[in-house]
């Protein structure tokens, strides 16, 4: 009976699926696993954080004095600290780590 059930083609075609997904999926897992190893800046999302920094430090307008009085944003950048103020927050600090300027949901958390 087990003989008849291993020859039966249908079995054949289900071990045969069955062994091409685990493939697949040890395949896309090693890929998975390679991309985060050798390129962790970009799966990671770092490479967005740095262009947010970037968009912060080129907003920051100053006084005549050279003090920090305000952060002029892209709509898209500004949205983001509006919409999602828990997630995104920024802190414009001087050389002692003073707080000068930072966004609405950043001003009484720590660090």
């Amino acid at each position: 009976m087990l003989n008849r059930w291993l020859r039966s083609l249908s079995v054949r075609v289900w071990v045969t699926s069955v062994a091409a997904l685990a493939v697949s999926l040890a395949v896309l897992a090693a890929v998975v696993a390679y991309a985060f190893n050798h390129f962790p800046e970009q799966m990671l999302g770092r490479h967005e954080q740095i262009e947010n920094a970037v968009k912060i430090a080129t907003g920051v307008k100053f006084d005549a004095s050279g003090r920090p009085v305000s952060i002029r944003l892209p709509d898209e950048t500004a949205w983001l600290f509006e919409v999602m103020p828990a997630e995104f927050k920024y802190r414009v600090l001087d050389a002692q780590g003073n707080v000068l300027l930072s966004s609405d949901s950043a001003e009484h958390d720590t660090p």
